[in-house]
């Protein structure tokens, strides 16, 4: 007997995630998911002073939004996936990343 296929937005990481791209002077600013009302918004890759970053917002455990501004598609592509997949923010990097403000 055949096993039940997930829905196709479940098989596919890159699915209806909300998505956003501005080109400001010369950084790239491209942003995945919910970035608005994140329980927690931390800094896993670049550095905020050099203006090359990827900030990952989460609700609860889960990552629900990044923002990546002048980072190349190597370093953006993993985040969409994470958030595409609701994954939890220890398993996608963010443990230990620094959290601007704190």
């Amino acid at each position: 007997m055949p096993r039940p296929r997930a829905p196709p937005a479940a098989r596919n990481p890159l699915a209806a995630v909300p998505y956003f791209c501005s080109d400001r002077y010369d950084k790239k600013i491209q942003g995945y998911g919910c970035l608005r009302g994140a329980d927690e918004v931390a800094v896993p890759d670049g550095d905020l002073a050099k203006g090359r970053f990827v900030a990952a917002c989460s609700t609860g455990e889960r990552v629900s939004g990044a923002l990546a501004v002048g980072m190349p598609p190597r370093a953006r592509l993993p985040w969409r996936q994470a958030v595409a997949a609701g994954a939890v923010r220890a398993e996608a990097g963010c443990a230990g990343a620094t959290v601007p403000g704190a």
